[in-house]
């Protein structure tokens, strides 16, 4: 088992105006991806809807609860991972809501420190809740 070092990160992503901008979603993915890699869920939770459904290649994920577990076993199990969010493509945009497409990039070891990366494709879509955007669903898949 690796040892994990968490890694201090701040989230404060609001809203400036009524209408959900492009550059407000690139702003919110780049922190979703630095929260990610922070190993602390204290740091990826606010940015989440709390029924947030996530479905990855070996389980879905209905709530923020479970969706914290799954990130706290690959915390635990891999090491040194890192995650990395690239070529954000919008499907829609609109005041409270955009639908976006993008690939990533992960990297980490395995349990006898060998060197495993994973590239796919997600699709993630952000809501407006109270001033702020969260994810309520995000689903990746490998690229073959």
């Amino acid at each position: 088992m690796h040892k994990i070092f968490k890694r201090k990160f701040e989230v404060n992503i609001l809203l400036t105006k009524t209408t959900m901008t492009e550059q407000q979603v690139h702003d919110f993915m780049k922190s979703y991806e630095n929260a990610t890699n922070s190993y602390n869920f204290a740091n990826v939770a606010p940015l989440l809807d709390d029924d947030a459904v996530f479905f990855f290649s070996d389980a879905t994920l209905y709530g923020k609860e479970n969706i914290q577990k799954a990130f706290e076993k690959t915390w635990e199990n891999l090491g040194n991972d890192t995650y990395e969010i690239r070529d954000i493509r919008f499907l829609s945009l609109d005041e409270h809501s955009a639908s976006i497409v993008y690939n990533f990039n992960w990297e980490g070891e395995d349990e006898n420190w060998k060197k495993i990366s994973w590239n796919g494709r997600g699709t993630s879509i952000l809501v407006e809740k109270n001033g702020k955007i969260c994810k309520i669903h995000e689903h990746l898949s490998s690229e073959k």
